[in-house]
């Protein structure tokens, strides 16, 4: 699973770099979505990969992405959202997915 995390990183990266060498943002958006499903060819494989939440975090941060490069945000907001993206992700895993104060149903009674 390690090795499918570091391709989809990959494919960010390289991405990032092509990125570079062109100038127009509708070109910058057209890459951003090609590598949101590369990354979802990739995920796919590999059967102990969630791909729906998967796909949630990295369409976030492609939405994130799009807003930044078509210029509708500042580069230090889109920072910012990435940051917070990723406080919420562990504020989610740190409570079970819940998100809250409530707690996971016991399966039976004498699990209290």
């Amino acid at each position: 699973m390690n090795q499918t995390w570091l391709i989809v990183f990959a494919l960010l990266m390289g991405g990032s770099l092509v990125k570079m060498l062109l100038v127009h943002p509708l070109i910058w958006v057209g890459i951003d979505l090609v590598i949101l499903g590369a990354a979802y060819q990739v995920l796919k494989r590999n059967p102990l990969v969630n791909v729906p939440h998967s796909m949630k975090l990295l369409g976030a941060l492609t939405a994130i992405n799009v807003v930044v490069d078509l210029g509708i945000l500042e580069a230090w907001m889109g920072n910012f959202a990435v940051l917070g993206l990723v406080g919420w992700m562990i504020y989610r895993s740190r409570n079970g997915g819940g998100g809250g104060s409530a707690r996971r149903q016991q399966r039976h009674k004498w699990n209290k």
